[in-house]
């Protein structure tokens, strides 16, 4: 498999889900990493209610990997996400970014596919009003 040639530096996408609703609705507040949401926009991650993505292929970069039986006996990656707007749905904080490197098994990452194209991270929050609370399309002005 593809996977299975992974090289720190590699360019891959991860397939995030939130455990919620794997949890039989016993939402597990004390973990920390468990409640991770990935939103589009700072604002979007800070307000309420909270809008992002619950499950959904992201783009990251391999650390290492693969590692055999690193996840509960199968192989594992470590990797970086690309994305860094990560907030914790309950409190609204957002999630610094040296936090943002997890393992996963080989099976939810796939090589990265071209339709990212993902600008130099930068926090699109605060920024001048534009007349309303979603900012749509690139682009610094108004």
């Amino acid at each position: 498999s593809r996977n299975s040639d992974l090289r720190p530096g590699d360019a891959v996408e991860v397939f995030c889900r939130m455990p919620y609703g794997q949890d039989h609705g016993h939402e597990r507040l004390d973990v920390f990493g468990d409640r991770w949401l990935y939103c589009p926009t700072a604002l979007l991650g800070s307000n309420r209610p909270r809008i992002g993505f619950s499950e959904r292929w992201l783009p990251a970069t391999v650390i290492e990997g693969p590692i055999a039986g690193a996840h509960g006996g199968e192989a594992a990656v470590r990797f970086r996400w690309d994305v860094t707007l990560w907030f914790d749905w309950a409190s609204g904080e957002r999630i610094a970014e040296d936090s943002l490197v997890d393992m996963v098994q080989m099976s939810r990452v796939r090589p990265r596919s071209s339709g990212w194209n993902l600008p130099a991270q930068a926090d699109p929050l605060p920024g001048r009003p534009c007349g309303s609370e979603l900012r749509i399309g690139g682009g610094g002005g108004c």
